[in-house]
């Protein structure tokens, strides 16, 4: 059996863990394949917009089924990209425009079977009241900030690596373009409200792919400011929520963080990029890269209160951090 929480929204936040505090648990029991039914939801319409919700269900149990019986797991990763990776790539963003999904983190080939089949199983069981929270996330979000058709592709998270979606309230989004963005859900403890707030966030990146302005190969401040922005988006939407990745750093830490900071600020390199979310080494918090993009789209807000959402969204990172209390930090 697997168990579901109904989460309030308190955390108490160490550097290791993350405390929920819940309401109430209902247990959810784990049928078998034959007794699943998989709903396609229909199409949601807000305004000129539609929302098409899209569980991956399916495809996560081919994947299942085909490595079920694989004594030997060296051919786990090929199985993977054939029954999920290249299925959600093609339906995407195409062969060539998708080239990138492939080799993403979050795509890593998922090894523990047996958990990973109870996600999906729990996944299914919940999938109408999972719809809902989606459905009125989309629509707020929409309501604030229209867009394109957007699609929300939802995936179970992989079970060898659940240390950063634990951290993050059973949530994780990955938006892959313009129209299109993954929500996983880990059925075992997921925060309703976090599955709201991370709707919104993912959203809104997709409202900035739309401006055409995206780099991908982008800087270390591009993707610090892209995080504040959908942060400080979401959190206007839902702004009684605690979101334990935007607290703000003490003083001292983020003079500390200041003096990496403005040194690799317009850096490429991927792995300088990865420091700012967690570098113990180098004296660099977990979550900084978001809790600096937040305090600096807020504070842009700040000092330019009469931009529209939309214009804030869609405006250059440089744009944003010199009209900040933090202008006099870029580089010249």
């Amino acid at each position: 059996m697997i168990k579901i929480n109904r989460l309030v929204p308190f955390f108490i936040f160490s550097v290791s863990a993350v405390l929920l505090i819940g309401c109430s648990n209902k247990t959810i029991e784990v049928e078998s394949p034959k007794n699943l039914n998989i709903k396609n939801p229909p199409i949601v319409k807000n305004g000129n917009q539609e929302f098409r919700i899209i569980p991956f269900y399916s495809q996560i149990l081919d994947y299942i089924e085909s490595v079920s019986e694989i004594e030997q797991h060296e051919k786990m990763e090929e199985h993977y990209y054939q029954k999920v990776v290249e299925p959600f790539q093609l339906d995407t963003l195409g062969k060539v425009e998708g080239y990138w999904i492939k080799d993403h983190f979050a795509f890593a080939t998922p090894k523990d079977i047996k958990t990973l089949e109870e996600f999906v199983f729990s996944l299914i069981n919940n999938q109408d009241e999972i719809n809902i929270i989606i459905e009125q996330a989309l629509i707020k979000s929409s309501n604030t900030l229209p867009g394109v058709n957007k699609r929300v592709y939802l995936f179970p998270p992989n079970p060898d690596n659940m240390d950063g979606i634990n951290l993050m309230g059973g949530v994780s989004g990955v938006a892959v373009s313009k129209d299109a963005f993954i929500i996983r859900i880990d059925p075992s403890s997921f925060n309703e409200d976090l599955l709201e707030y991370s709707v919104a966030h993912e959203y809104n990146h997709t409202i900035y792919m739309e401006s055409g302005n995206v780099n991908w190969k982008n800087t270390l401040l591009d993707s610090i400011i892209l995080e504040g922005k959908a942060d400080t988006f979401a959190k206007c939407l839902y702004p009684n929520i605690n979101i334990p990745w935007i607290e703000p750093l003490s003083n001292q830490k983020e003079e500390e963080v200041w003096e990496h900071l403005k040194e690799n600020l317009m850096s490429k390199d991927r792995t300088i990029k990865g420091d700012y979310f967690e570098n113990p080494n180098k004296g660099i918090p977990r979550w900084t890269n978001y809790k600096i993009g937040y305090q600096i789209v807020n504070s842009f807000l700040e000092k330019n209160p009469t931009t529209p959402v939309r214009d804030w969204t869609v405006l250059s990172a440089e744009e944003i951090l010199s009209n900040s209390k933090y202008g006099d930090r870029i580089p010249k």
